[in-house]
């Protein structure tokens, strides 16, 4: 959904579709200790998260820069539809044909630097409160005693 600078409810539309992933995610202990040190990360500050409130951002890119990055110095932007994970990479059967292009030349990935900080710099920050906000919606972060597990089952 688009809100158009409507930053409360993109936060919240942001938050409700956190929630819905983490119910419709398959259990795993692994899949909850990443979920939990994903919370954990944005709380502390060690991750930053936006959500864009007037585009509907489908493509990816990820970049990867060094401190000061100039035409001799290495940088890469890897760009496309997919998710760049494990899972991802490994399924030939998915429903949607996947593509993704990795760039070198300077150009290229300073265009996408500089697209990537107009992005970020419209967006809204998923801050660590509204996350904490998140965190009581969910089983994260909450231990339950014997008594109330049995009142939960």
């Amino acid at each position: 959904m688009i809100f158009f600078g409507e930053e409360t409810k993109t936060k919240e539309e942001f938050l409700n579709w956190f929630i819905q992933d983490i119910k419709d995610a398959q259990y795993s202990e692994e899949v909850e200790k990443g979920v939990i040190k994903f919370v954990n990360d944005l709380v502390d500050g060690r991750i930053e998260v936006r959500a864009h409130n007037s585009k509907n951002l489908h493509a990816k890119f990820y970049l990867f820069l060094p401190q000061n990055h100039t035409e001799h110095s290495d940088g890469w932007v890897i760009m496309g539809s997919s998710n760049l994970s494990r899972n991802r990479l490994r399924d030939k059967k998915s429903p949607n044909y996947e593509m993704n292009i990795a760039l070198k030349d300077f150009d290229e990935v300073n265009f996408a630097k500089t697209e990537f900080e107009t992005l970020w710099g419209q967006s809204t920050p998923i801050l660590p409160a509204d996350i904490n906000a998140f965190k009581i919606k969910t089983h994260i972060d909450q231990i339950f005693t014997p008594y109330e597990l049995y009142f939960k089952f």
